[in-house]
């Protein structure tokens, strides 16, 4: 073992032999990435089914990642959606978020947006900006439910200010491109700058798409924007007069005519 994953190993088998759940949960976490550079998907597979016994929804959500994605056990939809299952019935977000993508997809039971949605919505009422920002993209796109921008809108919103740098990218499209909201090119690109300066990859890759047609001030009061934005919050900008447009929309080395 290194010797942080050795020490962190040790820390946490004191608090697991006194039976604390929580040192169950991290410790399947821990032998999952692998303290030695190696991970041990059985060894992870004990120590979460050790917290699930105790009725631990993080140990429950950790069984079912494990049959999930085939980790250390055979890969089983039927039983990861269970233990998905048992853990977002307590109330765990990330697992409401799981049972709502298996009925969605119709992974190990049959295929219900409905119920789906009611799984996502459930975690996005709890405030889970991860789930919010789902929910907003299901309703905009309308494929797993039927299509409402007014809530798209109102979701985007909600898990762009929670920190969910997708969301933040999707709700800079919708006001970029005006979708069933008025548009607003600083607002938009705004919330691009910020989903790119939060890590997602899209959202780098297609800033310069997002300042196409907006103005070299609107790009300046965009990115101070961004820039001072801070969680939980919306983008602050300023007011622009009325009619007012941005100087790169002119051509300063043009002759002026009289009159004009």
């Amino acid at each position: 073992m290194k010797a942080d994953g050795a020490q962190a190993y040790d820390w946490l088998r004191k608090g697991a032999d006194r039976g604390d759940g929580a040192a169950y949960d991290e410790l399947g976490s821990l032998f999952y990435k692998g303290i030695d550079g190696k991970p041990d998907y059985k060894a992870s597979m004990t120590w979460y089914a050790k917290a699930a016994a105790l009725g631990d929804p993080v140990g429950q959500a950790g069984v079912g990642y494990l049959y999930e994605h085939g980790a250390g056990v055979p890969k089983d939809d039927a039983q990861a959606l269970a233990w998905y299952r048992k853990a977002a019935n307590s109330g765990y977000t990330e697992s409401e978020i799981s049972v709502g993508r298996f009925y969605m997809l119709g992974r190990g039971v049959a295929e219900d947006n409905a119920e789906g949605m009611r799984w996502m919505l459930r975690a996005a009422q709890q405030g889970d900006a991860n789930a919010q920002g789902i929910v907003g993209s299901v309703y905009q796109h309308g494929k797993y439910a039927t299509l409402d921008y007014a809530a798209a809108l109102k979701w985007l919103t909600l898990g762009a200010r929670g920190g969910n740098n997708k969301a933040q990218y999707d709700l800079g499209w919708t006001y970029l491109m005006g979708t069933g909201v008025s548009r607003d090119l600083r607002r938009g690109c705004a919330w691009l700058v910020v989903s790119a300066a939060n890590g997602y990859a899209l959202a780098k890759t297609s800033l310069a798409e997002g300042r196409t047609g907006v103005s070299l001030d609107q790009r300046k009061q965009a990115e101070r924007a961004a820039a001072a934005w801070q969680p939980g919050s919306d983008v602050v900008l300023a007011d622009e007069p009325p009619g007012y447009v941005g100087l790169s929309a002119f051509n300063l080395n043009a002759p002026f005519l009289p009159g004009y």
